[in-house]
C-alpha cells in the first residue's frame, strides 16, 4: 500500500509541476534558452514548495527537490526520469528511515 500511495502523489505532481506546467512554460522553438529555464525551473519549482504548504525550513528541503527534478526533465526530456526520481526519493524518506 505505501509504494501505491507514494507512487501515485509522485506521478501526479511530477505530471502537474514538470508534465503539464514547466513543458507549457519551456514549450518554444529556442531549446537552449537558459535565462527562460532557469525563469520557469525556478517558478515551477517555489510553486511546489508551496503546494506543500510546509513554511518553515523544510520548504527549503521541497524547493530544492523541485529544482532538481525540473533540471532532470530539462535535460533528459522525459518525464519518466523525474516520475522515478521522486518516488524512490519519497519512497526512501518516508518509509525507509
Amino acid at each position: 500500500m505505501a509504494y501505491l500511495s507514494v507512487a501515485l502523489a509522485a506521478l501526479g505532481e511530477e505530471l502537474f509541476f514538470r508534465g503539464y506546467l514547466l513543458q507549457y512554460a519551456l514549450d518554444t522553438k529556442e531549446e537552449n534558452n537558459l535565462i527562460k529555464n532557469i525563469f520557469f525551473s525556478t517558478l515551477a519549482s517555489f510553486l511546489f514548495s508551496i503546494a506543500h504548504m510546509r513554511f518553515d525550513l523544510f520548504i527549503y528541503q521541497y524547493f530544492f527537490f523541485s529544482l532538481i527534478c525540473s533540471l532532470i526533465f530539462i535535460k533528459c526530456k522525459n518525464i519518466g526520469y523525474t516520475v522515478s526520481f521522486h518516488f524512490f526519493l519519497q519512497y526512501y524518506g518516508n518509509y525507509k528511515s
